[in-house]
């Protein structure tokens, strides 16, 4: 096995990692998750009571507490990952790694300003005569206390955490040393979005930004994942006389061929085993 597949494959773990952290956290795979049954919990404990200041406040403090629980478990997470990922990158290479800490405050911080600002509405509108079905939600209709934005917040400073760990790992190791690239290494399934499939195999010089065209996408051009919510893409070193190789053309193919059989729309989509970043549909 070359350094540049071993390098892929310790990316490729980021990305399985992230994945089971957000299913820690909740997704409509892993309704258990930590954060989704939280507020699950405040929603059943709300119904009835909305009209009580000091029992809305308790039931949103408990719902606070457990979800930054949990926000900061992920992040903290995310960031022993990369750590983990950039070490088996570098010692690959034949480096001794230098790893920096990350501060997985700084992301818990971010969420937090959503989460307050989410129940400072709830709190406001559970004292008027609103319905409760908008803040709730019913059958046809997301209410108000819902997990999505602060779910994906959290995910995407996990997902930053990573990235920075390897980020400041490479950067504290590597020196600037242009010899060293970075590519983005997104593992095909059918759950890959379109703009982590376009990006998959690109390759750019430590530090400069990716270009992106798919969607969804924060930005068109970025550093570092991640490139949107809930995303997993994870960055490999590479050495730039290697960034055309084969392993890097068999990444671009096989996400090119996955954006063609999913088909107008990007509908078409079936599980795909096992997953990697050159993996294809069987038959």
């Amino acid at each position: 096995m070359s350094d540049h597949e071993r390098a892929v494959n310790a990316a490729l773990a980021v990305n399985r990692e992230l994945g089971a952290i957000f299913g820690r956290l909740g997704t409509a795979d892993h309704p258990r998750g930590a954060v989704v049954s939280a507020y699950r919990a405040a929603r059943r404990a709300l119904d009835g009571n909305l009209g009580q200041p000091r029992t809305v406040a308790e039931i949103l403090a408990v719902l606070r507490a457990a979800v930054l629980e949990a926000v900061r478990a992920a992040i903290r997470q995310g960031s022993v990952i990369g750590s983990a990922s950039a070490e088996k990158q570098l010692q690959a290479y034949g480096f001794q790694p230098v790893l920096p800490l990350f501060n997985p405050e700084l992301g818990v911080s971010a969420t937090t300003a959503v989460l307050d600002g989410q129940i400072a509405t709830v709190t406001a509108l559970a004292l008027t005569a609103v319905g409760a079905d908008l803040i709730l939600g019913d059958d046809e209709r997301v209410g108000l206390l819902s997990p999505g934005r602060v779910n994906g917040e959290a995910t995407r400073w996990a997902s930053l955490a990573a990235s920075n760990a390897q980020r400041t790992a490479f950067d504290a190791t590597l020196g600037g040393d242009p010899v060293w690239h970075k590519q983005a290494v997104a593992a095909i399934d059918d759950r890959t979005t379109d703009c982590c499939l376009q990006v998959n195999g690109q390759t750019v010089p430590m530090d400069d930004e990716f270009v992106l065209t798919g969607t969804p996408r924060y930005a068109d051009r970025l550093g570092w994942p991640a490139f949107h919510w809930y995303c997993r893409t994870s960055v490999a070193m590479v050495r730039a006389q290697d960034a055309g190789d084969n392993i890097t053309q068999g990444m671009v193919d096989a996400a090119q061929s996955e954006l063609s059989a999913r088909g107008p729309g990007g509908k078409n989509r079936v599980p795909i085993y096992p997953v990697h970043s050159r993996s294809r549909r069987k038959g």
